[in-house]
């Protein structure tokens, strides 16, 4: 579906950016509320909400008009999904970016939203490391599922800050959403989380502290629970710690006529229209190549061209490039001011862990594939120490529980990584996660 700009203030400086990722199992209502947050006519009304918010909230639904609730048969997600088979099925399979806009256009609110589904389990683990989200939402619809409990797992270990949804309350008896909060509370408290439910505005001040999870009772039909959840939303802050190296790192490639070569991804660094860079590594043999790019025009991730392109925010490049190279393109790679300024590798060193419970033996010649920011590849591990010292004796496995050194080796391309980066490594369901050494 195609989309249009997003209109805001000229003074670029002062808008406020966040990511937040919106995960759930399938049929748990996620599109439909990225749907309703995502309506033009939604804008005023969270205003409104802000404007009203008082000390003790009472379920006021009546707050957000009919027409851009969901009707149940997924009236809200439809402009939320990108493809006729999605429409078709109710069923996310894709990455799909919507945007907020609350105080006058001084704060955007970018929402993930992706896919619940345990076959589009790879897609969902790539979009959460991909877009750097500031924090997360998880829907829970009829019940706890493995799909639930991974996608907790996942933003815990990535050290991105998290709610709960419990989606259709208009639907689930009482009885069985008390049960269903006691099963989330105490998967919480497993993790050394406090869940509590929002219910006053004292209420956010203590879901903003570091150990607390917010819960949200929440109906995309009935409009209730978005009195709480929209004063809540504003607020997140950004989070202060993002590792993306220092580069614009490439997601996807597109051909669009009048244009030409379009590149989108992640920047780390501030990128300016006409900037001459280098594009790169294409492996050569032993070595890897960078070969030069002209940026010719940009925009923001909302659609509005741009001048300048600042660190930490997505984009994508209209660049000029030797058309050789054009084939060669691929996500991961980076552009970059100098080749200096990034450092290429197809080996790298990492502490992994393996999740208690897995049923993985990880030996030397082991096979995984790794998702860490926009860089996903298949990876060999070649080596396994004891700990932290390269000289001690090296191990023969890692078995479930194990925390170890290990050296990897990417089997395809090589890419620029950058230190402290967290990954996931799976073979089909996550089996682990590692930190970049």
């Amino acid at each position: 579906m195609l989309k249009k700009s997003l209109a805001l203030p000229q003074d670029r400086e002062n808008i406020k950016e966040l990511t937040i990722t919106i995960l759930g199992n399938a049929n748990s209502g996620k599109s439909s509320l990225v749907g309703i947050l995502a309506n033009p006519i939604f804008s005023q009304v969270a205003d409104t909400i802000l404007t009203s918010f008082g000390a003790e909230l009472k379920d006021t639904p009546e707050v957000v008009p009919s027409e851009i609730l969901d009707d149940g048969n997924g009236k809200s997600r439809n402009p939320v999904l990108q493809f006729i088979h999605e429409q078709k099925t109710g069923r996310t399979s894709s990455i799909s970016y919507n945007y907020l806009v609350l105080n006058k256009g001084y704060k955007v609110l970018s929402f993930v939203d992706l896919a619940g589904h345990e076959a589009y389990l790879k897609t969902t683990i790539r979009g959460v490391t991909s877009s750097y989200p500031d924090f997360g939402f998880i829907c829970i619809e009829k019940s706890i599922t493995y799909i639930t409990k991974e996608h907790i797992q996942l933003l815990y270990i990535l050290g991105i800050p998290f709610g709960i949804i419990m989606s259709k309350t208009d639907l689930i008896p009482k009885d069985k959403i008390q049960d269903n909060l006691k099963k989330i509370f105490r998967l919480l408290k497993s993790i050394n989380l406090k869940p509590y439910i929002i219910k006053s505005q004292s209420d956010l001040a203590l879901a903003n502290t570091g150990s607390v999870c917010p819960v949200f009772l929440m109906s995309n039909k009935t409009g209730a629970g978005f009195d709480k959840l929209i004063p809540f939303v504003n607020t997140i802050e950004k989070k202060p710690t993002k590792i993306i190296p220092n580069a614009f790192v490439i997601d996807s490639i597109y051909t669009v006529p009048g244009f030409g070569l379009i590149v989108s991804g992640m920047s780390g660094i501030e990128i300016e229209k006409g900037a001459e860079l280098v594009l790169g590594p294409f492996s050569n043999g032993q070595d890897f190549d960078f070969i030069k790019v002209k940026v010719r025009t940009m925009h923001d991730d909302y659609r509005n061209f741009i001048d300048i392109l600042k660190p930490g925010s997505r984009g994508c490049l209209c660049i000029k490039m030797d058309a050789a190279y054009k084939k060669k393109l691929r996500s991961g790679l980076v552009l970059a001011y100098k080749q200096e300024n990034v450092a290429p590798v197809q080996k790298f060193r990492a502490r992994i862990h393996i999740f208690q419970g897995t049923l993985c033996t990880i030996t030397p010649g082991y096979s995984a594939f790794i998702n860490t920011g926009i860089v996903k590849g298949c990876v060999k591990f070649n080596t396994v120490y004891s700990d932290d010292d390269e000289a001690a004796k090296q191990q023969k496995c890692i078995r479930a529980g194990n925390t170890t050194i290990a050296e990897l080796e990417f089997l395809k391309n090589a890419y620029c990584l950058t230190p402290g980066e967290i990954f996931i490594f799976r073979e089909g369901r996550t089996i682990g996660f590692g930190e970049i050494l």
